[in-house]
């Protein structure tokens, strides 16, 4: 991938990052009710994102899967420590 690209994209992913918060924190609670562990959770999430920005904006996010996970372990993380998830150990505690 050359620079030119590259700035490309990221221009792309930072013009649009309203949207990948919003569509990170649609996915996140979509893959929370489904009761799979969290690493299966973030995976299924990651790669919804991906598919879904290449279909609905022609970006390919596939080279930052690892900053996609980032996001998606910051909004888990705030929304835990909001109470909003409930972990199952704690359930059972």
């Amino acid at each position: 991938m050359n620079i030119w690209s590259l700035a490309s994209t990221l221009f792309k992913v930072v013009k649009n990052l309203p949207v990948l918060i919003g569509a990170i924190q649609s996915f996140v609670l979509a893959a929370e009710a489904t009761g799979k562990p969290g690493e299966d959770k973030r995976d299924a999430v990651v790669k919804a994102i991906v598919e879904n920005f290449k279909k609905d904006f022609n970006i390919d996010l596939e080279p930052y899967t690892g900053i996609i996970g980032w996001l998606i372990d910051g909004s888990v993380l705030i929304w835990n420590l909001l109470g909003m998830f409930e972990h199952k150990s704690k359930k059972t505690a």
